[in-house]
């Protein structure tokens, strides 16, 4: 007992000092650290000093004068990431000697940088005498961000709308009965929250760990998409792959709803221990937003349901082919908008898009089997557990994160959005293939029927049983010969 209220206080602990920490922090690449040489070692000036937050696919030109006494005999002018930027202009015509009574300036030059990816990198400029020994150098920071956001801003504005309206199609097709018995014996939304908020977050972590051990920022994105709640992508994918529709939709709302107090107190224990002295900013208002896109058009769509029957019946009907096309909006629009993941996307990335979700998925199947839940709960539970809501995960490092940071920590998420329909999209080929065979075995066996021995069970043509008596008439029943077909 007294082991226990020991660690009950020093989480306590934790957590006050965290919550008192400083408002403001920024996270800068580590290169950028490892490398910056410090103001006492620099004798060159650069004009413009630095380069921040400057587009991609774009060209500066960058003058620098030095004040060294020696002569210089030579230029040397490297990066430290060539994928962000590019260097040109630096040869023996780009710079010259400077001789002016009235300055200290004893040569100058200019070089040209074109940008080209998203990132950090630093220019480094260094002078040699005619015996190849260093005389001077100087470094100037740069760092880089998308060029085009107009195409990202549209697609998530037109995602929210397509969402909303898909929302109002779940919302006519749900029964309310069937929620009002999940209320009354809530096994499988208490089962979800505990593999989404207990489960995800700590693989998340140990993923992390395990595959960005040498990038806090790519830990920190996957760690934040882990600890998000489950996504609206998860109620479609519910639908298409025969889960409990109803259920989802409970999950998903109740899950987002403790995301208030899920996600801060996840961040404030474990954020600091992927990246030390950083203060995280939790988007509660854009919270409230998600939950509000997810209830209003949902409570339209019981209204139409309620007041509308024929609509809502329509609307039933498109359910299954506007889920469909919202998967191919995201994967086809969405991927174009964000395309800038596949220049900075490598292996690591990848495995980590995959992994996630699919440890989500696995893990949301054996708890509610375990448990003995029926196969559309326990697909329910397992698409709701593998699917996060990754706005919540980019919100929070864009509040977070000074630019690029929360651009580059967001490629995690990102990919995690791209990998997470791929063991869907092949579950829902196998199970159309499967469907469509045994919809051909069955046409092939016609009307017949197998009855089994004793006159308990008559097996239908689509797999359903029906129960029977020994009361059947003497034309067609047991005692006709014709009928004993075992």
């Amino acid at each position: 007992m007294e082991g226990a209220m020991r660690r009950t206080v020093s989480v306590a602990v934790l957590l006050l000092v965290l919550c008192t920490r400083p408002n403001k922090a920024q996270i800068t690449s580590p290169s950028i650290n490892n490398t910056a040489a410090t103001a006492e070692a620099m004798n060159i000036m650069f004009t413009p000093p630095e380069l921040i937050k400057i587009p991609a696919e774009s060209e500066y030109v960058v003058n620098w004068t030095t004040t060294v006494q020696e002569e210089v005999h030579a230029v040397e002018i490297t990066v430290t990431d060539p994928g962000v930027l590019k260097v040109t202009g630096s040869g023996p015509r780009s710079w010259w000697l400077v001789v002016s009574p009235s300055s200290n300036v004893t040569a100058a030059g200019t070089f040209n940088i074109t940008t080209l990816l998203l990132g950090y990198s630093n220019v480094t400029l260094t002078l040699y005498n005619e015996k190849e020994q260093i005389i001077g150098n100087g470094t100037m920071r740069t760092s880089v961000l998308n060029k085009d956001q107009i195409l990202n801003k549209i697609f998530s504005a037109s995602l929210g709308v397509l969402i909303g309206l898909i929302y109002v199609n779940m919302g006519a097709t749900i029964n309310l009965d069937v929620i009002k018995e999940i209320a009354k014996k809530p096994i499988g939304p208490v089962v979800g929250l505990v593999c989404q908020y207990g489960g995800m977050p700590l693989i998340a972590f140990g993923l992390s760990q395990v595959i960005f051990s040498d990038s806090p920022l790519l830990q920190l994105g996957m760690f934040l998409s882990g600890t998000c709640p489950g996504g609206g992508a998860s109620n479609m994918w519910t639908h298409l792959l025969g889960g409990r529709l109803d259920l989802s939709i409970m999950m998903t709302f109740t899950s987002t709803m403790f995301a208030f107090i899920s996600v801060p107190a996840w961040v404030l224990l474990l954020g600091p221990l992927i990246v030390d002295d950083s203060n995280f900013q939790i988007p509660f208002v854009k919270i409230v937003i998600i939950v509000v896109t997810l209830v209003v058009p949902c409570f339209v769509g019981i209204l139409i349901q309620k007041f509308l029957p024929k609509v809502a019946a329509f609307l039933k009907k498109l359910l299954t082919p506007f889920s469909i096309f919202n998967i191919l909006y995201i994967l086809t629009f969405g991927l174009y908008a964000n395309r800038y993941i596949f220049y900075v996307i490598d292996a690591r990335i990848i495995l980590a898009g995959l992994a996630l979700p699919v440890l989500g998925y696995l893990i949301g199947i054996v708890v509610s089997m375990l448990l003995r839940l029926d196969r559309p709960d326990v697909i329910a539970i397992s698409i709701e557990t593998g699917i996060q809501n990754a706005a919540i995960a980019l919100f929070i490092l864009n509040a977070t994160l000074e630019a690029p940071a929360g651009q580059l920590a967001a490629v995690v998420p990102a990919a995690s959005v791209i990998m997470t329909p791929v063991p869907l999209v092949i579950a829902y080929i196998v199970k159309t293939i499967y469907g469509k065979v045994q919809s051909r075995r069955n046409k092939g066996d016609g009307t017949e029927v197998a009855v089994e021995r004793g006159g308990n069970a008559e097996k239908t043509a689509n797999g359903s049983s029906i129960q029977m008596n020994n009361s059947l008439n003497k034309s067609a029943g047991i005692d006709n010969p014709a009928a004993d077909l075992s």
